[in-house]
Order: C-alpha cells, then structure tokens, then sequence
C-alpha cells in the first residue's frame, strides 16, 4: 500500500495512490496568484476552483528499479551506471504540477515494465529557494523521508540571469543537497515559453505569493535596473529558440558552478521542445547568451525524424487562455517532459512507452473554455512516435552535458 505523506494533510483522492492537500488556511492562495505563476506575468487566467494550492501528490506502487546514468560512449554504445531506486521526490511549480509531470513519468516507467514510487512538493509560481527548508514546512517534512531521487525545478526565468541564479538558483540548491541524504539530485531544464519571453521587466509577483521570493523579485536583480531601456530578457529570450536555448545554457551551467555542488544531473526536458519542433538555434541570440557566461556551450542539436511545427500545430503543447497562448504545458506538453525524465533516469529509450496518462491534476488545453478532464483521444502512432523519438534524442544529444563523467563515477561508488 501507499505510505501517507508526514504533516496535516486531507485525503482527495484514493485508488492508485494518494493526493493530499495541506489543510491549513494558509496553503490557499487567490486566482490572480495561480493566474499569473509569476512564471505568466501576463500570461491569463487560472479557472479560480483549480487555484487552491497542491502541497504534496503521492503515487505509490511497491517494487525495486534500477536507475542508469546515460552517457555517450564509443561508437554511440550508452554507458550505463546503476543505482536502486524505488522513491522519485518532484519539488516545483506549476509547470511539474500541471497535467500532473510526477504521474505521467510513473505511467511511462509501468508501462516498460519499471514500477516507480512518486510524490511532489509544489508551489504556483514559487521560486526553488521559496520551496526549501527555511521557508516551506511541507518540503521539510517530505525531506525527512527516504529518496532515490529528488528533482528540483526553479522558477522558469530566474536561472536566466546570474545575478538572480546567485540569489535564488544556488542557494536553493544549496539547500536542498544539504539535505539530500542519499539520494541524487536531478534538475528539471524546464521549456522555453510559445514564443519566448516578451516583457522586458518580467517577475513583478504577487503580494499574497511573497513567501516564494524572499530575496525580492526579478525585477531587483536586472541590470542595467529594470525600465524602459532594459532589454536584456527581450533581446536575447524574446523567441521560443531562443529562451530554450537560454534556459539550457543556464541549468547546465550549475552543473559546473562551486555554488550548486551536489547536483548529479540535469534533465533536458526543454530540449526535448526544441527537438520536436526541429528548431535550429538562432547565431545571434546564440552569441548573446553565450556571452553571458566565461565559455561557450558545446550543444549542437540534430532534427529528429517527424517532428516539425506542422506537427507541433496539431498537437499543441502549450495551453491556451481563450485561445492566446499560455506558458503551461498541456497533458501532451507535459507527457514530452515525462518521456524525457523516464530516458535520462532509466539510460533507456522511451520508445514504445504507453500513451499520455494524466490522473490527478488535469487541465483542458485552454484554460477557461475546457474543463478538466483526465486525457484526450489517444495519439496517433506516428506522433506519438515523434514525441519519443524527440525525448530520446534530448538525452543522447545532450550526453555528458547533462550527466558528467564525474557524476556517473560518483554514482558508481554509492552502488
């Protein structure tokens, strides 16, 4: 049976696992705050009987897994290093609790034949430091039990700028190894917005979600000081190529930064987007944001066969407010980032891995003109084909990027 989650918490749901929900008045927060994530900024409405916070979502199916470090090896063999696992702990936002990421990544493990224990510490439009033990009860509680493997999400502009990923990205991190126990610590490379980030002064927040940015917000950490001629999030983030390319340079970044010891991996989900579209990096913005940081990044990727926007304008990735895009995946969306989670954990690819499968937290593709609901038609062979192949080659392609060698013999040595 499932083990209930320490802490207060009000049973919702039962059958294949547990969803629990804090019971104290101050886990719930208005529809403005879960509207604008401070990820949205300007990015619509949250239906305002789904704004109601998540504090912990638990899955549990009992058995022993395997989890494999992926690197290239020679003549594109996959070194594989193992570890047991049998308990995933997921802490972030919305864009790990919308259409339900922790779910979907134990659908795709039972599916292959791997059953996997999950369960999430989320936080609408909370930044990773904003989730840590100083600052958040519910992750201290969940902390102080066992984990193979805890992944940490930020906020999904704060890694972009190092004055921020200084104040929040690092520290939160920081954090969370301290009290990793045993287990590995995987970053979620979130995806980069439909069509990059537009404001040029984003992250304002909310006042009722200040608990979530005790540093100050983004604003405080712009330079040259937010206004009308800072351009720094425009000009190098402003396309969907772009910020993907931004948010990659930055997640990979921690994984060489003194700040952020303790990381073993990161998890190209973000990737995994640009792959399915068969985006190409844009040379200039590329040059910007390498700038940005003392080397440039070694990532060239390859297009995958299928994919292509007119496949993407089929399957919408993104959600929709009344028809405008939004920055949240929808239950395709988020089964991408799944797939891509299930190749970079277990070093195997997805390929042949059962249909999306959203359970617990479930949204309509537009947010106010569809209601909730647990899946859509089942996808069409070819496509869900691409989305595999897409999740396999973020993985492979980004190879000793996303799990140094270091990392692996570490690994080795716990076993």
């Amino acid at each position: 049976g499932a083990q209930r989650p320490h802490g207060d918490f009000r049973c919702l749901a039962a059958g294949g696992g547990i969803v629990a929900m804090s019971s104290s008045e101050s886990d719930t927060i208005d529809g403005e705050t879960a509207t604008s994530m401070l990820d949205a900024d300007k990015g619509g409405s949250w239906p305002r009987k789904h704004a109601r916070r998540l504090a912990v979502f638990f899955v549990a199916v009992p058995a022993a897994l395997l989890l494999i470090a992926v690197t290239p090896g020679p003549a594109g063999e996959v070194v594989r290093s193992p570890f047991p696992i049998q308990r995933v702990l997921f802490v972030g936002n919305a864009f790990t609790y919308v259409n339900d990421l922790p779910h979907q990544f134990a659908s795709i493990a039972d599916s292959m034949g791997k059953n996997v224990s999950v369960a999430n510490v989320t936080l609408m439009g909370c930044t990773l430091l904003g989730q840590s033990t100083p600052f958040n009860n519910h992750t201290t509680a969940m902390l102080a039990e066992d984990w193979d493997v805890i992944v940490l999400q930020d906020h999904s502009l704060v890694p972009l700028l190092q004055a921020s990923r200084e104040a929040y990205t690092y520290p939160g991190i920081a954090n969370f190894v301290a009290h990793k126990g045993r287990a590995k610590v995987a970053l979620y490379l979130t995806m980069p917005y439909e069509n990059g980030m537009k404001d040029p002064c984003p992250g304002r927040g909310h006042p009722s979600n200040a608990g979530c940015w005790p540093e100050g917000d983004l604003r405080s950490y712009m330079q040259p000081k937010c206004g009308n001629h800072t351009f720094t999030y425009k000009n190098n983030f402003s396309s969907f190529a772009c910020m993907g390319y931004g948010i990659a340079r930055a997640y990979l970044s921690v994984l060489s930064s003194p700040s952020a010891a303790g990381v073993d991996m990161v998890v190209p989900a973000g990737l995994a987007w640009l792959l399915i579209r068969n985006f190409a990096i844009p040379s200039d913005c590329r040059a910007a944001i390498d700038a940005m940081y003392a080397e440039p990044l070694d990532l060239e990727l390859s297009h995958i066969e299928g994919g292509g926007e007119g496949l993407v304008a089929s399957l919408q990735l993104h959600a929709l407010i009344r028809g405008r895009p939004d920055i949240h995946p929808t239950k395709v969306g988020q089964y991408l980032n799944a797939l891509t989670f299930y190749a970079m954990l277990f070093g195997e690819s997805p390929m042949g891995a059962a249909q999306p499968s959203c359970e617990f937290t479930c949204f309509g593709n537009d947010w106010l003109d569809e209601p909730p609901g647990s899946m859509q038609p089942p996808l069409a062979p070819n496509v869900l084909q691409a989305l595999q192949r897409a999740a396999e080659g973020a993985v492979r392609q980004c190879g000793e990027l996303c799990w140094p060698r270091d990392a692996v013999n570490r690994s080795e040595a716990q076993v």
